[in-house]
């Protein structure tokens, strides 16, 4: 039997002798830390706390840190609300600007056409007069715009106009003909 107690108590002292070894090392071989690690309350009397001198400065830089880190998040926030704001406006101008050039095409496609229609009609008007009246109207015109409106008329009567205009205005015509610059107007559909 004694020899069964020496095998149970040997391993229990050095465990206890184990577990006091590494409280001296770690430095919590004192009531407190005993008391700490068996979980027990604590002793009436408390450690004394380090000097108000060496705590108080580290604290009011901490807590002065913590402000400015504070005030910054929220200029930050600020910053991003006023980014979502302009996002949102700059948004809001596109689609109105895309609106507003959708409105100015189909204004001027509607422009275009009703052109169209009346430079097709004076070319009509034209062809339908004697040759020497149409001249004399067509003389009177600017270079391109008589071009542009003689390119509708058809070649034979364009000739006897062009026959009965003076040299110089039926040259000038002629050449803008040839060089393309009086494009007529584009179909109507």
């Amino acid at each position: 039997m004694m020899k069964l107690i020496v095998y149970i108590l040997i391993p229990l002292l050095s465990f206890a002798g184990t577990v006091a070894v590494c409280l001296a090392l770690t430095g919590n071989l004192s009531a407190a830390g005993i008391n700490k690690i068996l979980r027990t309350e604590p002793p009436a009397e408390q450690a004394p706390a380090a000097p108000a001198q060496e705590v108080d400065p580290y604290l009011q830089a901490l807590q002065r840190r913590e402000e400015e880190l504070k005030k910054r998040e929220a200029s930050v926030q600020a910053q991003e609300a006023q980014v979502k704001k302009a996002k949102a406006d700059l948004e809001q101008l596109r689609t109105d600007v895309e609106q507003i050039q959708k409105k100015i095409g189909e204004v001027l496609k509607a422009d275009d056409v009703d052109q169209t229609k009346r430079v097709t009609d004076v070319a009509l008007s034209l062809s339908k007069m004697k040759p020497t009246n149409a001249a004399k109207l067509v003389d009177a015109w600017d270079v391109k715009e008589a071009a542009k409106v003689l390119r509708l008329v058809k070649d034979k009567e364009r000739g006897k106009i062009l026959d009965s205009m003076t040299p110089e205005k039926a040259g000038a015509v002629l050449l803008e003909l040839q060089s393309g610059n009086a494009k007529p107007p584009a179909a109507t559909p």
